[in-house]
């Protein structure tokens, strides 16, 4: 059976827990490495997620005429994002 992959925000809480061990100064310089590490990769994670998220979302607009459609979201740079 395969294991389930990590929500957004449980990945979010394990990037915040690891921020608090890094700041605390409590780690040895390899447990620091590893909180590193394990940090950089929750990051990827969310940062994945999010991606994911912004390719669904679509935004309403209402033309001239009063009718509704929807468009991509842009993103913030104000082009849509090319799969790859």
């Amino acid at each position: 059976m395969g294991k389930r992959k990590a929500s957004f925000e449980e990945n979010l809480a394990q990037l915040e827990k690891i921020i608090e061990d890094l700041e605390s100064g409590n780690l040895t310089l390899e447990e620091a490495l590893e909180r590193y590490e394990s940090g950089i990769a929750a990051y990827k994670r969310c940062s994945e997620i999010l991606a994911a998220a912004e390719k669904r979302l679509e935004v309403l607009i209402k033309d001239n005429e009063g009718r509704f459609h929807t468009e991509p979201l842009e993103t913030p740079e104000g082009t849509e994002e090319d799969e790859p």
